[in-house]
């Protein structure tokens, strides 16, 4: 697994987690308008940073739309 995928997946499922824990709070299975608002803004927020990571690929300048340029460093030796 990529860098990139694997940090999509990890950006992605937090969120996921949360709209499934507000759903099952609700303890019903319709899908109301709170449901598909909370589905909507994550798949919003899911698609955006992975269309910005991808751009960001092209070059390191494009990281401004994640507000800051540059990936991040997840190796042994970053900083904490």
């Amino acid at each position: 697994m990529t860098d990139l995928l694997r940090s999509i997946i990890r950006t992605g499922v937090p969120a996921l987690v949360g709209v499934v824990v507000g759903w099952l709070t609700r303890r019903g299975l319709a899908i109301d308008e709170t449901i598909a608002i909370q589905a909507v803004t994550w798949l919003t927020g899911v698609s955006y940073y992975t269309l910005a990571r991808f751009a960001e690929r092209l070059g390191p300048r494009w990281g401004w739309l994640l507000g800051a340029p540059g990936a991040p460093s997840y190796g042994a030796a970053a900083d904490h």
